[in-house]
């Protein structure tokens, strides 16, 4: 059983920019090429991925198709969320809009949180159509000119961190997540007001040293020559993870120096070991529960993300009356 505490409502409303609650809130604590055509990367040699460092490993320079250059014109604003998410996924990212997210994009609760999906390119000239009409309508997407696939989501991870560092650089957090993954961002920001010291230069989530998966038929597989160690560096879950906008700009500044990996949450993690930052693990991410979740405890419980949601579930959960 997750136990309760209690926050202090004047310090998470300033934090939000004008949160509206009565009494106490609580949550639960501790748990390139043509723009036409997507750029390919190239896998590094063997020789650099069996390095700890090595001299410019790959260098992620893709040109940007869609941007939000007046997002953090602001100073003020505490926390960006950026909402990883495939081309083609329209519903999803309507979904997610229209129910997490829904309080953020009114920004009278949430005056200085900000938000983005970020989006690769696609061969399919019917939806790079739509998803330019798509981002007429809401101006919240950045995309960029690469191929988006799972062996390429560390490119899209230091596109993040990049546009972050640019775009964002007197923000005070970001949080990484994905399409499918619902947020609780008045939990998240508490998270921020009781860790936000320390998490200013480190990543918190779910954060853990893992041994590194061989069997082959496995969707986490990696290779001796991919990855020469028995255990991964101390990393966060991609699923979701909150760190200091620090943590952008130093992972912008040492990234070329680390040999390509695939999984881009360990990438994060070797980023982090070489910068010198930690992480830090949090009991309010989950990221296994998702398809058995009561949506009630999913809805008013300390969760701060769950993940594995589809779009009806998320749907149906903020429908909910409990």
């Amino acid at each position: 059983m997750l136990q309760p505490i209690k926050l202090n409502i004047k310090s998470l409303s300033a934090m939000a920019g004008g949160i509206v609650l009565v009494g106490l809130v609580v949550v639960y604590a501790l748990h390139g090429n043509a723009l036409g055509r997507p750029e390919h990367i190239k896998p590094p040699s063997t020789l650099a991925l069996k390095t700890k460092q090595c001299p410019r490993c790959f260098v992620v320079d893709h040109e940007v198709i869609l941007d939000i250059p007046d997002l953090c014109v602001d100073r003020g604003v505490t926390l960006v969320i950026v909402i990883h998410v495939s081309a083609d996924r329209f519903v999803s990212r309507e979904t997610v809009r229209n129910t997490w997210l829904s309080e953020v994009r009114n920004k009278e609760k949430f005056q200085n949180v900000r938000y983005f999906f970020l989006l690769g390119n696609t061969d399919s000239e019917s939806v790079r159509q739509d998803i330019q009409d798509e981002s007429r309508l809401y101006k919240d997407i950045v995309q960029y000119n690469f191929d988006d696939t799972y062996r390429n989501l560390t490119i899209k991870t230091v596109l993040a961190m990049q546009w972050l560092h640019s775009r964002c650089p007197y923000s005070k957090f970001f949080f990484k997540t994905d399409d499918d993954v619902r947020v609780n961002v008045t939990n998240l920001l508490a998270v921020l007001q009781i860790h936000g010291d320390k998490l200013e230069r480190a990543l918190g989530g779910v954060c853990r040293s893992v041994t590194v998966v061989r069997k082959t038929s496995s969707k986490w597989h990696a290779t001796f020559e991919e990855f020469p160690k028995d255990v991964y560096d101390p990393y966060c879950s991609g699923t979701g993870y909150v760190g200091g906008i620090a943590v952008a700009k130093g992972v912008v500044n040492v990234y070329t120096q680390v040999p390509y990996f695939y999984l881009e949450d360990v990438f994060m993690g070797m980023c982090l070991k070489l910068i010198g930052y930690g992480t830090m693990y949090l009991q309010h991410f989950d990221n296994t529960r998702g398809p058995e979740i009561d949506e009630c405890d999913a809805k008013l419980g300390g969760y701060v993300t769950i993940h594995k949601i589809t779009s009806q579930r998320m749907i149906d959960i903020y429908r909910r009356i409990c």
